[in-house]
């Protein structure tokens, strides 16, 4: 549950934010593109906190792996799988959007 709530919600409406703030550094509504890259930048760093502190857990779990029992060790490799598999889908969405926010912004000048 936090997994979606702290890491992939941030992302995604970080995400939307820096694509609806491109748009309007492109109709030249500065103030509100700015505006969305900051509450855009307050996203990403909520998601880049609840990473660390994921892949500090998955560490330790790592390091104490008599801690978990044949079912937990199963779950542990879920999470992670779908932690790294989610982590590359919105990295991979996210440097397309910043790449078209760049040009937007090369337009505009």
């Amino acid at each position: 549950m936090g997994f979606w709530t702290f890491y992939v919600a941030p992302l995604c409406v970080a995400i939307m934010l820096v694509l609806i703030g491109s748009q309007f550094m492109l109709h030249k509504v500065k103030l509100v593109g700015y505006l969305l890259y900051f509450l855009a930048g307050i996203g990403y760093v909520i998601a880049a906190i609840f990473a660390v502190f994921y892949i500090y857990v998955a560490i330790l779990e790592l390091v104490t792996p008599d801690s978990l029992s044949h079912w937990g060790w199963i779950m542990f490799w879920n999470d992670n799988l779908a932690f790294l598999a989610v982590t590359v889908v919105l990295l991979l969405i996210n440097i397309v959007v910043l790449r078209h926010g760049r040009k937007v912004r090369l337009q505009v000048r």
